[in-house]
């Protein structure tokens, strides 16, 4: 079952160590992110999941509203997924 994510243009969330961005939104059904250290944008749609990283696929949930969308993310269970306000709180605090 997917992590389903509602996130708007710029906010983050991070895979293990590596931060993912939400660069732009066209619409619930598209839209693109960026993986911290490269230029290249990921087009995101609603018809196929798109493997970003090893073992984690990502897809649109065809969900706009107020300038959010929601973002599905597969991936196995002992890979940790972060909104990034999560990531850099706990990150704050320690281990």
């Amino acid at each position: 079952m997917p992590l389903v994510l509602s996130m708007k243009e710029s906010d983050d969330f991070w895979v293990e160590d590596r931060q993912v961005v939400i660069t732009r939104i066209e619409s619930g059904a598209r839209f693109w992110v960026r993986l911290a250290g490269e230029q290249k944008e990921i087009e995101i749609t609603d018809t196929e999941a798109k493997e970003i990283m090893d073992d984690v696929f990502v897809s649109a949930g065809d969900f706009y509203k107020y300038g959010a969308i929601r973002i599905a993310i597969e991936a196995p269970q002992e890979i940790e997924i972060l909104r990034g306000d999560r990531y850099r709180k706990r990150s704050k605090s320690g281990p």
